[in-house]
């Protein structure tokens, strides 16, 4: 569930979507990611999407544009595969 409560992030290969939770047949928004995403976490405030891409490592995205902000890839052979935000 995302921040707002209103809506809910699902997870499909490559793909993040949104969905409002009054009507869950209705997409809101729409995220792809050239690489499979095994976990996704949303920032408190709303604006970033984290995304953990295997051996791709983390791409920080603007949720507004999907572009990738920042790219981050873990240290020796251990692939990406949670992300997550802290409160603050």
């Amino acid at each position: 569930i995302a921040p707002d409560g209103m809506s809910l992030l699902g997870l499909t290969n490559s793909t993040v979507n949104w969905f409002p939770l009054t009507d869950p047949a209705r997409r809101l928004r729409t995220v792809r990611s050239e690489n499979t995403v095994l976990a996704v976490a949303l920032s408190p405030d709303g604006k970033l999407l984290a995304t953990a891409e295997g051996a791709n490592g983390v791409k920080l995205r603007d949720v507004a544009t999907g572009k990738v902000v920042e790219a981050l890839w873990p240290e020796g052979d251990l692939p990406a595969r949670q992300v997550a935000f802290t409160p603050d």
